[in-house]
């Protein structure tokens, strides 16, 4: 649990201790799990020992990232059958101090996963090639790595906050005859582009093959 939301989730049960209800809550992080047999799998595991279903038992399929870990997460979330307000009222406590959180249909989380949680890992390959091009212009590794981070980082938040197109953001810093433009050139003849769209697309293939083998 990381401190923030921690504290979150805290003042949340303060303020609404009259209504939460005191029945069991699970919430799924599994990749690829969809939420009906994350349901069936809690079902068999709170049966009582008459046999009997416990009628409260509540699940949600969420889909969160490592980002999280540093405030720049996002999370993406499916109620159950027997979840109630409360439920995504507590999510979005849990989860929103330390990122983004929205609630979305089932057939969406996939494709969140594949886009917001392994995208992250998609940027670090890229970070480490912006390094080796700072080594071969002449600057360290160490120097190379903190000023590709920081580019990365400002790319990102002039888009969260300026919301504007990438690509009028991409048109912004290139000069005609520059520096940029050129550099732009060589991606596309790299097919960079491509690459990342067919990298978003293996991913959700992968969670689709592990929604089949958890049936």
């Amino acid at each position: 649990m990381f401190p923030k939301a921690t504290e979150s989730v805290v003042e949340y049960f303060r303020e609404n201790a009259g209504k939460v209800i005191t029945a069991q809550l699970h919430i799924s992080v599994m990749a690829g799990i969809t939420l009906q047999e994350f349901t069936y799998r809690v079902d068999i595991e709170i049966r009582d020992p008459t046999g009997r279903q416990s009628p409260l038992a509540r699940t949600i399929r969420t889909m969160p990232t490592i980002g999280h870990r540093v405030g720049a997460g996002c999370t993406a979330f499916t109620l159950g059958p027997r979840a109630i307000k409360e439920d995504s009222e507590y999510v979005h406590a849990l989860f929103s101090p330390t990122g983004m959180c929205m609630e979305l249909p089932e057939s969406q989380i996939n494709a969140v996963g594949s886009v917001a949680g392994s995208g992250i890992g998609f940027m670090f390959p890229i970070m480490e090639a912006l390094s080796d091009g700072a080594v071969k212009v002449g600057l360290s590794r160490e120097l190379g790595l903190k000023m590709a981070a920081q580019a990365m980082k400002g790319a990102a938040e002039l888009f969260l906050q300026e919301g504007k197109h990438p690509g009028a953001l991409k048109d912004s810093v290139c000069s005609p005859g520059g520096t940029t433009i050129r550099g732009i050139a060589e991606l596309e003849r790299s097919g960079v582009r491509s690459g990342v769209i067919n990298a978003v697309d293996a991913a959700y293939s992968r969670y689709e093959e592990l929604g089949k083998l958890s049936n």
